[in-house]
């Protein structure tokens, strides 16, 4: 027990100021998130959106492991076929996680505020660690935690997605990676207790990138894309080490133990790749990229500022892709656009460039996170320049917008008339959008991630040098000792990045969906299935959501990366087409109708629930009076101010 005692001892003694880095953190992220850890069971942290679609995820993996069934195809979606889902999941780890504790006792909700939580203390730490190893400063390098961790993409992504918020593992994999090549590069590298040290770190780095990959589709892309820039650039300025023996062996074992580690997923999605669309359409990677005007105007979730900023975020309207494109307005939804990179994070960085240029820097440790930092910054602008808007020149008359319908057939009725005129500044995200494999990164404000992790590193070397370089730090004529200065920097970093208090989201369910849950089939089993009109993309994800109560399949899905064969059933048949895609111009006649239910009574559709949507009111008054009119094939089971129930009979 005594030797147990000193080992403890000494181990805090050795890693005191990692532990204090690791509390600091921790007690961050609970300040950052105020008031989440107060209510973990009661709400969903962020403002809805894909929230309900991890938490339909994580439903369907528990009842999938319960009943033996594949949690990679789900005949609980577009029933009675069912949907291969293997390219709709993101955050598998995630998934897997909330399961785990769901058999433990947590409820869903719980379980998704607590994965969120883990990834702004992981994600700080793992950068902390990340700075710590570049420029041996620890106190330099909590700067480069707060940094990436609690970055405006961060908090921005955590308002509905779940697995983009997941950046825990990149900085790990990171740090690994780096210390697979440095390990590899020195010339003893052999010892008594330890043969090539650097197979550890290239075992370590393969794990980590696929927990990456495990996290989210969109950073396996990145991490790609950070590979082929490290090689390409180690190859002009190290190329003996990065050609060596030893390089190329470690670089194999990382290889290696990334595709055994990846390799169940990374099949099941690939077996699929061909039979899914997972490219956005030109106009909406333009709307989906990043606003240059957005790295610097506060984010609009941000405390100080949030509310007066707002204004300038549009909102994209999936429904109505003919929106502005240009004007005084960053573009995208509010979330994505939150690439707001700090004024103190751009002046130390600016300065960084300064010092740089003077050599009071070390060149060769910086230089590469300089081209890191810019690639990606310059990748999430996206297809064009905006600046509040698409920044266009004059373009009459050279026919650009049937050159570009070539390409992209729908292009919406905005962007051809603003072809026709004029032209936006090409980026390089261009070629990145034509791209098979990177081509999954549609959204490209995402590209950021990078771009914030590169900063962080440029920041706390910056920090780390000034530090050791000087006694005091003199601002504004204000001399402050080397700890003062680091928490001016940290509080500056806070208070431009914090979003207190965090959103917090309430998902109202009807009250039928309670008393569905309890009804069966005549054989007491839970089989039938139900309809839920209107099938639109912003109503769908609450549908689904409300399967989580039920239980029961449903005849539609999520609308994203829809596959061939997914709406078989549902265009089979001429009037459940209707009812999916109406033509309220055009009621179907008696025959039609007869013939639907009479499809719908086949596939055990039991129950057709038509919700109120104060936007679809004039759907939700036809398609009533239609099924008003046939009570001899369908009943009125249900009504409230919400939705209607017809039975199939």
């Amino acid at each position: 027990m005594k030797k147990l005692i000193n080992l403890a001892a000494n181990f805090v003694k050795l890693h005191r100021f990692d532990i204090f880095a690791a509390l600091f953190f921790l007690v961050l992220t609970i300040l950052m998130t105020y008031p989440l850890i107060f209510n973990l069971s009661a709400s969903v942290a962020g403002m809805g959106g894909d929230s309900r679609w991890a938490i339909w995820q994580f439903w369907w993996a528990d009842k999938a492991l319960d009943e033996g069934r594949s949690f990679f195809h789900s005949d609980y979606l577009y029933y009675p076929a069912g949907k291969n889902i293997s390219f709709n999941i993101d955050g598998i780890i995630n998934i897997f996680a909330a399961v785990f504790m769901h058999k433990i006792g947590f409820s869903f909700y719980a379980a998704y505020n607590l994965i969120l939580l883990s990834t702004f203390f992981l994600s700080a730490f793992g950068a902390y660690l990340l700075a710590k190893y570049i420029t041996k400063d620890q106190k330099a390098s909590i700067i480069a935690g707060i940094i990436f961790g609690f970055s405006p993409y961060h908090i921005g992504q955590s308002q509905g997605h779940l697995a983009l918020a997941t950046i825990s593992f990149i900085p790990y994999f990171v740090l690994y990676f780096l210390r697979m090549k440095d390990a590899a590069s020195e010339k003893n590298d052999t010892s008594p207790h330890q043969k090539r040290p650097y197979i550890k770190y290239s075992i370590l780095a393969g794990i980590f990138f696929a927990l990456v990959y495990f996290s989210s589709g969109y950073y396996l892309v990145f991490s790609v894309i950070f590979i082929a820039i490290f090689l390409v650039y180690h190859l002009f300025y190290d190329h003996k080490h990065l050609l060596s023996k030893n390089y190329i062996i470690g670089f194999t074992v990382f290889s290696t133990a990334f595709l055994v580690v990846a390799s169940p997923l990374l099949f099941m999605s690939l077996s699929n790749v061909g039979d899914v669309s997972v490219k956005r359409d030109l106009t909406a990677s333009v709307w989906f990229s990043a606003d240059s005007a957005a790295f610097f105007t506060p984010h609009p979730f941000q405390t100080m500022f949030g509310s007066l900023v707002s204004p300038l975020y549009q909102r994209f309207d999936a429904e109505n892709p003919d929106k502005q494109l240009s004007g005084y307005y960053i573009s995208g939804t509010p979330a994505e656009a939150s690439v707001f990179l700090g004024y103190t994070v751009i002046a130390l960085a600016l300065l960084s460039i300064y010092y740089y240029r003077k050599k009071f820097l070390d060149r060769d440790k910086l230089r590469f996170w300089y081209v890191l930092g810019i690639i990606f910054l310059v990748l999430s602008l996206g297809p064009v320049l905006k600046f509040f808007g698409i920044i266009t020149i004059p373009a009459a008359n050279l026919g650009l917008d049937k050159f570009f319908m070539n390409f992209e057939n729908d292009l919406p009725k905005q962007a051809i008339s603003l072809l026709k005129t004029s032209i936006g500044i090409p980026l390089p995200y261009l070629a990145v959008y034509f791209m098979p494999f990177f081509s999954m990164a549609r959204t490209a404000s995402r590209f950021s991630l990078f771009g914030f992790l590169a900063l962080s590193i440029i920041v706390s070397y910056l920090l780390s040098m000034v530090l050791r370089n000087r006694e005091r730090i003199r601002i504004f004529s204000v001399n402050f000792s080397k700890n003062i200065f680091i928490i001016i920097v940290i509080a500056l970093i806070i208070l431009e990045y914090a979003s207190i208090p965090f959103s917090m989201t309430q998902f109202n369910v009807p009250k039928y969906y309670s008393a569905l849950a309890a009804q069966k089939d005549e054989d007491g089993k839970n089989s039938f299935a139900v309809m839920e009109l209107p099938y639109q993309y912003k109503y769908i994800l609450d549908q689904m959501f409300y399967m989580t109560v039920h239980e029961k399949p449903i005849a539609t899905s999520f609308k994203g990366r829809v596959t061939s064969g997914d709406e078989n059933f549902i265009r089979s048949d001429e009037f459940i087409a209707w009812l999916i895609y109406p033509n309220l111009g055009q009621v179907p006649d008696e025959k039609m109708v007869s013939s639907g239910i009479q499809k719908l009574k086949q596939a055990n559709i039991r129950k057709i629930i038509i919700h109120k949507y104060p936007d679809d009111m004039e759907y939700y008054g036809v398609v009533n009076n239609l099924f008003e009119n046939i009570q001899n094939q369908l009943t009125k089971e249900y009504e409230d101010d919400e939705l209607s129930v017809y039975e199939v009979w």
